[in-house]
């Protein structure tokens, strides 16, 4: 009904303002709102219990597998990352090694945040120590180099980046795995 009403005001609008119309009959007519629902709080964070239980689950894996333990390695540069950036998850999948820096005495991080924002983020020295790990895992060459423009997170294969998407189902993998 709601939606009924707009699409006629609309209507009425436009035909007043092409002339057909001396005024819009339906201008004065105020929209009801809807009552407010109870909003439905959804919980976007893990305690420190649960993230400890995560940490610990990660670092117990172990396989025989390439893959599976190149996912395991991905898992921890992951989490690394996501807690102690809090970057949404685009910023994630966008990372380049370019954008990690020293400047002042420590670590930064270049990005491009929402709403097109650039910004200069102070990273934690265990992240540092988490990309280098990933990167000697992976083969690559531990130091950040401001001219490498390679994906910080790499797929499975080592050959390209991964994607938004991918990050979000590496994480609900690990989370699945470590219910």
């Amino acid at each position: 009904q709601q939606q009924a009403l707009r699409i006629f005001k609309g209507w009425f609008n436009y035909l007043h303002q092409a002339g057909y119309l001396d005024g819009n009959p339906l201008a004065l007519v105020k929209n009801k709102r809807q009552p407010s629902r109870a909003k439905e709080v959804r919980r976007r964070h893990l305690n420190q219990e649960a993230w400890q239980a995560l940490l610990t689950f990660t670092e117990e894996l172990t396989s025989e597998d390439e893959l599976e333990i190149k996912e395991i390695e991905r898992w921890r540069l992951l989490l690394a990352f996501l807690y102690l950036l809090a970057p949404r998850v685009h910023e994630v999948a966008n990372a380049k090694v370019e954008d990690f820096f020293e400047k002042q005495g420590g670590w930064w991080w270049a990005v491009e945040g929402k709403g097109s924002k650039y910004a200069e983020i102070p990273v934690n020295p265990a992240l540092i120590d988490a990309i280098k790990r990933y990167r000697n895992y992976m083969g690559l060459p531990e130091e950040l180099a401001a001219e490498d423009a390679s994906p910080l997170v790499l797929n499975l294969a080592g050959t390209a980046g991964i994607s938004a998407n991918m990050v979000y189902r590496s994480i609900k993998k690990l989370t699945n795995a470590a219910a």
